[in-house]
């Protein structure tokens, strides 16, 4: 699911540069295709980015996590890293109905 999700960014990508294209602009059908694409995309591949930033939040926490002994401090990046793995899991079914 997450090649196919790095796909569409990529694709999103592509889509938002050709549309900044003077030449595609002369081509009313080709741009008013690549206009509907980037329409559909916009929606899972903005979920996706936040899905993205999550992880690295979730990834930066464990990181911290194995620098730090603190106990208060654990017990906060512990649950700190649940929310952010529940948001992940909640933005991928968001991502998976938006397509």
């Amino acid at each position: 699911m997450l090649n196919k999700l790095e796909k569409l960014e990529a694709r999103y990508r592509d889509i938002e540069e050709l549309l900044s294209n003077p030449e595609i602009l002369a081509e009313t059908e080709k741009y008013n295709k690549l206009v509907k694409e980037f329409s559909d995309l916009k929606e899972p591949v903005g979920l996706f980015r936040e899905y993205k930033k999550a992880k690295k939040e979730e990834d930066d926490l464990k990181l911290m996590l194995k620098q730090k002994h603190n106990a208060e401090f654990v017990e906060l990046a512990e649950g700190e890293i649940q929310d952010l793995i529940d948001k992940k899991n909640a933005l991928l079914e968001k991502v998976k109905q938006a397509l």
